[in-house]
């Protein structure tokens, strides 16, 4: 989906780059990653996509930092690290509207969430989020408040133990 949002993306900004982060190792992402380079092809994406194999996850927040925004096609989430790490930078966060996403990201206030499957409308909000600088600085403000305030190891840690307690 993220591919064929950034086809549409590209028409209005040339010069947008989408990068994939992973390490292809077990079968199913080298597989996935093929059925990605066949799309890049097809689309004629070359010069837009940027593959980046397996990096140490101590620089995960240097390509955080780097991006200008995070978008997560995933169909499926029960929780996604990758989004609070991005919001942790300041980073604006677009999302199919799945599994736990809607518990983290409040739709238009610290995120973006888009209807699964609906690369037309992931394409408008990249665009949207990339061309509206001050729209994607207040939402990365939002998901970094909303981060330092729910995400850390102080409440992690409060909250176990009140399962704990309840057990």
């Amino acid at each position: 989906y993220f591919i064929k949002a950034l086809a549409e993306v590209v028409k209005h900004i040339p010069n947008a780059k989408g990068v994939f982060v992973g390490n292809g190792e077990n079968p199913s992402e080298k597989m996935y990653e093929e059925i990605v380079s066949d799309l890049v092809r097809k689309l004629n994406l070359y010069k837009n996509i940027i593959f980046v194999k397996r990096i140490p996850y101590t620089e995960m927040p240097d390509y955080y930092s780097a991006s200008d925004i995070l978008v997560n096609t995933s169909l499926y989430e029960s929780f996604n690290r990758a989004q609070i790490e991005a919001m942790a930078c300041g980073k604006p966060v677009v999302s199919h509207r799945v599994g736990g996403n809607p518990e983290v990201i409040e739709d238009g206030v610290n995120g973006l969430l888009v209807e699964p499957g609906d690369a037309k409308r992931l394409s408008e909000l990249i665009t949207e989020l990339l061309v509206n600088k001050h729209l994607a600085e207040k939402i990365g403000e939002k998901g970094m408040e909303k981060v330092r305030r729910l995400f850390t190891w102080k409440n992690a840690a409060r909250k176990t133990m009140e399962i704990y307690q309840q057990i």
